[in-house]
Parts: C-alpha cells; sequence; structure tokens
C-alpha cells in the first residue's frame, strides 16, 4: 500500500512540475531500498543503516538451546552520471557496505561500476530503463573455535562481480531536483579470489534480489552565458 501512495505522489508531482534534463549537466544520485532482507547483498545505489535481533531456539530431546545475534549493517553508494543526451544518461556507481554480527563475524565489501539509462518522455512523466554492472571485492573475518578449544578468526576474501537492471518512472520534485521510482534487479557473484591470507577452500556464491527502489538526484545545471 505505501508502495501505491509513492507511486500515485510521484506521478502526480511529475505532471505538475515542467522541468526536464538538461544536455552536458553532471548529477549526483543516491538512494533506499523500499523492502527489507538480503544483508549480504551488495545492492548497489543502497545508502543507509539496519540493526536487528535475532533469537533462535533449538528444542532436543532432554534439552533446549538459545542463541542470540544482534546484526549492524551500513552502505553508503554515491553515483555521478552525465547527461549525455536530454533522454539518455551515463555515468558511475560506487559503494561501500559493511555488515557484522556481534562477537562472531564482520564482513566488509567495496565495488564501483557504470551505468546507462533511458528515459521517454510521455506527457511530463518519464518512464526509463536502466543496466549498470561492475566490480568490487568482498574481506570477512569470522571467530572461530577450534576442536582443541581454542580461538582463532578465519579470513576469507572475494572477487565479485555484479549485473543489474531496473525500470520505473521519474519525477523532477524541483528544477534540480529528481526523484526516482523503479523495480531494480541485480545478481551479485562472489568468488575466491585465491590470495595467499584466504581459506584454502573454494566458493561461489550467486545471490539475486529484486524489489522497489527510491532513489533522489541532484542535478548540477550549466552555467548558460549571455546571448
Amino acid at each position: 500500500m505505501k508502495f501505491v501512495k509513492i507511486l500515485f505522489v510521484l506521478v502526480f508531482t511529475t505532471t505538475c512540475l515542467a522541468a526536464q534534463n538538461e544536455k552536458g549537466s553532471f548529477f549526483a544520485e543516491t538512494g533506499v531500498k523500499l523492502f527489507g532482507g538480503g544483508d549480504y547483498i551488495n545492492f548497489m545505489g543502497k545508502t543507509g543503516i539496519s540493526f536487528n535481533k535475532t533469537n533462535s531456539v533449538y528444542y532436543h530431546p532432554n534439552s533446549t538451546s538459545e542463541y542470540k545475534h544482534s546484526t549492524f549493517s551500513w552502505s553508503v553508494a554515491p553515483r555521478v552520471g552525465y547527461q549525455l543526451f536530454e533522454s539518455v544518461a551515463v555515468g558511475l556507481d560506487f559503494q561501500a557496505f559493511g555488515y557484522s554480527m556481534k562477537d562472531y563475524s564482520r564482513y566488509r565489501n567495496s565495488s564501483a561500476g557504470i551505468f546507462i539509462r533511458k528515459e521517454f518522455e510521455i506527457n511530463r512523466i518519464l518512464p526509463f530503463i536502466e543496466l549498470s554492472g561492475g566490480l568490487g571485492r568482498a574481506n570477512e573475518k569470522t571467530n572461530e573455535t577450534a576442536p582443541s578449544g581454542g580461538k582463532y578468526t578465519s579470513t576469507r576474501i572475494s572477487d565479485l562481480h555484479y549485473f543489474s537492471g531496473a525500470t520505473g518512472i521519474s519525477a523532477f520534485i524541483k528544477e534540480n531536483f529528481k526523484v526516482s521510482l523503479s523495480a531494480k534487479f541485480q545478481n551479485t557473484i562472489e568468488k575466491d579470489s585465491k590470495k595467499p591470507d584466504s581459506m584454502a577452500n573454494d566458493y561461489k556464491f550467486s545471490n539475486i534480489e529484486l524489489g522497489p527502489f527510491l532513489s533522489v538526484a541532484y542535478i548540477f545545471k550549466r552555467n548558460k552565458s549571455n546571448k
């Protein structure tokens, strides 16, 4: 229901403002995903923080065990774009992401990529499609217990790459501010980096995520010389 309300406001705002993309202008953008989950997934464009507390209970024939986990994740994801034409924009994506589970593990990754967006103006509404992809590096440290009872920390270093697509609509809420609401899909693949300080075993993870996404862009208008 909230998604429908946001969509209605966005469409209404778009039909009320006559602002449009200016060829040759730059913009900075970031956003938030309008759904939960996927703490380990490198969802590009997402900025924010998240707290979570999990309480797990296991019932055995003669006993019960309980585990409590507190997690915290954060993400900073700026995007810099250039309006190549009035309807086509290209640019660079960046993201730094961190996830930690208290007293157990810490995960960090950083990534960068490129994107291209095509918009279609229909009665001041700006539907768009977008494609993006890039590369990154991940590092995870986990506290382990050896069979002898000793404590040690294992390190896993991964190379990652991702590709994503989105479709949605954009609206100018002011001449220099544009809001976009979209359905975004991303597949992130992590593989063993084969570094000397990483774990010896090979692995590959493929994480797919799909959901509604809200982003805000600030447009840097070009200085127009007097004619």
